[in-house]
């Protein structure tokens, strides 16, 4: 049976671990830290608080992966909608985003209620061309199957189907920067910065990138309910879906070089000197 080696305890890690332990394959996962989650996991700073660590948010874990991972029986619950964010601001209230923020927007800003419908028709709309495009593998542009022509095919349909007028304003919107989508959607300057924040949240991008609207409307088309526990609770769920599935996972276990021999890696060496 082949040996698989994940090193890092991360959520993509043990992912990994458990989609291939649950594909019969023998895996050992290595984190240098006391507990599994990596990055999701954070640190308590003081008894009895923590920080979240560097994942904040847990909107845009993907429902798919928890379903096929069977994550549920491995204690990992959903709400049923995302958690309000308080765009604050230097002098006044700020705006309270929620599921439904109209009633919020009909008391600072009524010009921006439709603008906020149309914004939201047009996420849901797009999302049936770039979701699927998305959660599927990427094709072989060099190879291709006549499966790989058939999705091509298949997206390319589901964006003509949008209309002459939807199509071409997706194609104008996607390569945009997200400060010209904002300015044209709403009039109120503290909505238009809460709203963009994902598009460059996490990157290299700031609003006047190009493409960074293509970034937000990804973001806001994956996103569901957050996890209940956090980033933590993730992990902890895909830790335990990954023994379940047979990985071994060994913390305070630092690698300490991969072993590389006649161009392949035959494993690796640990701080200590096992291998």
């Amino acid at each position: 049976m082949d040996h698989v080696i994940v090193i890092g305890a991360g959520h993509n890690g043990l992912t990994a671990a458990a989609r291939l332990a649950k594909g019969g394959r023998r895996v050992t996962v290595l984190e240098a830290r006391e507990e599994p989650g990596g990055l999701a996991c954070g640190e308590e700073f003081h008894p009895g608080y923590r920080h979240v660590g560097v994942h904040q948010e847990t909107a845009l874990f993907d429902g798919k992966v928890a379903r096929e991972l069977n994550l549920a029986a491995h204690g990992y619950e959903r709400r049923a909608a995302r958690a309000p964010v308080l765009f604050p601001e230097e002098e006044g209230p700020g705006l309270l985003w929620s599921e439904d923020p109209r009633a919020e927007l009909e008391s600072r800003s009524p010009a921006d209620v439709s603008g906020y419908e149309r914004w939201r028709h047009q996420i849901a709309l797009y999302g049936k061309v770039l979701v699927p495009l998305w959660r599927g593998a990427p094709p072989d542009a060099f190879s291709p199957t006549l499966k790989t022509l058939l999705e091509m095919g298949k997206a390319a349909l589901t964006l003509r189907r949008l209309g002459k007028q939807e199509m071409l304003e997706f194609l104008r919107l996607a390569p945009t920067c997200v400060t010209d989508w904002m300015n044209e959607s709403f009039e109120d300057p503290l909505l238009k910065a809460g709203l963009a924040l994902p598009a460059v949240s996490g990157t290299w991008l700031a609003p006047w990138s190009s493409g960074s609207t293509l970034n937000l409307l990804l973001q806001e088309m994956l996103a569901e309910g957050e996890v209940v526990g956090g980033p933590a609770g993730a992990a902890r769920a895909l830790g335990a879906a990954a023994r379940a599935a047979g990985a071994t996972v060994r913390t305070g276990t630092r690698v300490r070089e991969v072993l590389i021999h006649g161009g392949q890696v035959r494993g690796v060496e640990l701080e200590g000197g096992e291998r």
